[in-house]
């Protein structure tokens, strides 16, 4: 997703090991260790495994001040009672939030062909538009992004 990203927008990767950052730097992206060193972002694209990687990440952001600059775009599968935590957690620092999982998985990463369904206000959604569109087709919603977190769709991707 990020070298999709990359292809039309500066990217700096947050990753926690360094055998990832190793991989980021071996494919052209810039990376960094913590989000307190993602400089002058203006869009945290977030895609993370569990609910406590996103606890993670929402803690040392908010720890790092960076949280009140940033639109959040939650692309993870971790649960909506997590994504509303965090959330709520980002909005009470300041930051904008758009709920935003994805399905279609690494095949569709890779050809920015993921179905992305994205909910949150008119504004944050347009702002972040040209960044969704390089990873796929979204399906917006003109929601508040805390209402629409509860809805997710299994999928399977082969």
């Amino acid at each position: 997703m990020a070298l999709r990203v990359a292809s039309v927008h500066r990217v700096t990767g947050v990753e926690a090991t360094a055998a990832g950052r190793d991989r980021a730097r071996a494919a052209g992206l810039r990376v960094v260790e913590s989000v307190s060193a993602i400089g002058d972002a203006e869009l945290a694209v977030v895609m993370v495994a569990t609910p406590e990687q996103l606890a993670h990440l929402v803690d040392h952001a908010i720890d790092s001040s960076v949280t009140g600059r940033l639109l959040w775009l939650i692309m993870s599968t971790v649960g909506p009672a997590s994504v509303r935590e965090q959330g709520a957690r980002l909005t009470a620092n300041g930051a904008r939030v758009l709920d935003a999982p994805v399905t279609g998985g690494i095949p569709r990463a890779n050809t920015g062909e993921l179905t992305i369904f994205a909910s949150g206000t008119e504004p944050d959604l347009a702002a972040a538009a040209s960044t969704l569109s390089t990873m796929g087709v979204s399906g917006s919603r003109t929601r508040p992004w805390h209402l629409i977190s509860g809805f997710r769709l299994p999928s399977r991707t082969h």
